[in-house]
């Protein structure tokens, strides 16, 4: 198994594919294996709740909406389904357009402003 100090020190691209594949041999390997497919599948269509949107407001020490109207319950579902599935946020069910063409809003606008916002404090 290669450190992941190696990694760093691997210098050619044999090198650094050595690396990762040793890498991705040693995540195979692990005996508890997290299937991220049927965790998306599970939280496909979740999104925070109204209810808990406001018990988050309420006992945030901080108020998350310093951020301006940008950071807004969609925006906070999707980061916690992120987290949750290790997805991409922008693939979150709460942030889905209904149109397929309109695809590009998730990686801009005001969503995209509130996540950097978000993960960026």
């Amino acid at each position: 198994m290669i450190s992941p100090e190696a990694m760093v020190r691997a210098t050619s691209d044999f090198d650094v594919m050595d690396a990762l594949q040793d890498l991705a041999q040693h995540l195979a390997d692990l005996p508890e294996q997290v299937d991220y497919r049927e965790r998306r599948k599970r939280f496909a269509t979740w999104h925070l709740p109204h209810y808990q949107w406001e018990a988050l407001l309420a006992a945030a020490r901080t108020d998350p909406r310093a951020c301006g109207p940008l950071l807004n319950r969609n925006v906070i579902s999707a980061y916690i389904w992120a987290r949750i599935t290790s997805s991409e946020w922008t693939l979150a069910p709460a942030l889905r357009v209904p149109a397929a063409e309109e695809a590009w809003a998730r990686l801009s606008g005001p969503a995209a402003d509130g996540m950097r916002c978000l993960t960026t404090g």
